[in-house]
């Protein structure tokens, strides 16, 4: 075999070997661990190299204490009584999202297929106060008497590396105890 032909096979394996230990970690079942909320309305895997912290039963935050990747969970009871809603919702959230940031690009928006009730999410990118491009996905949900906002978020170049590993996050996100009664 000639130097260049081994040139190109070694590249090539190093490239395959790359590829692959990349993918790796969102196919391995060590990869991710299971948080279940403490009063059992919700569950979401994480990834297993993140940290939990829980600051009250309706707040918690999975963080990546050498990275800027962030997962913030709260719920807050509703005032409002009636059926649950987060279209209204999510308009504003969006209304105030441009206010406050004018490049704000939004990337996607729906509901989730494997969430049922008054629920949607909304992908978008922004610049923070800090000058950081940051990209965030927004999962709500509204029960009769609860609504819980799903935030991760990570800066743009991370989000883009990340996307198998929050998209895995974002489908294992379950709604367990729809009611606190």
């Amino acid at each position: 075999m000639n130097t260049k032909s081994t040139k190109s096979i070694r590249c090539l394996i190093c490239l395959t070997m790359m590829i692959w230990s990349s993918e790796a970690p969102a196919v391995s079942p060590d990869a991710f661990k299971v948080y279940l909320d403490p009063l059992g309305r919700y569950s979401l895997k994480y990834p297993s190299t993140m940290k939990v912290q829980n600051s009250n039963p309706n707040e918690a935050l999975i963080y990546h204490p050498d990275a800027t990747f962030r997962i913030s969970i709260a719920i807050e009871k509703r005032i409002k009584r009636g059926p649950p809603n987060v279209a209204g919702f999510l308009e504003a959230f969006k209304k105030n999202l441009k206010m406050e940031t004018p490049e704000l690009e939004i990337l996607k928006e729906g509901k989730a297929s494997n969430i049922e009730g008054a629920q949607a999410y909304l992908s978008y990118a922004f610049t923070d106060k800090r000058g950081i491009r940051l990209v965030q996905l927004c999962q709500y949900y509204s029960s009769e008497n609860w609504f819980l906002q799903l935030i991760i978020s990570d800066k743009q170049e991370g989000f883009k590396n990340l996307e198998p590993i929050i998209s895995e996050i974002h489908r294992s996100f379950r709604i367990l105890k729809p009611s606190l009664e």
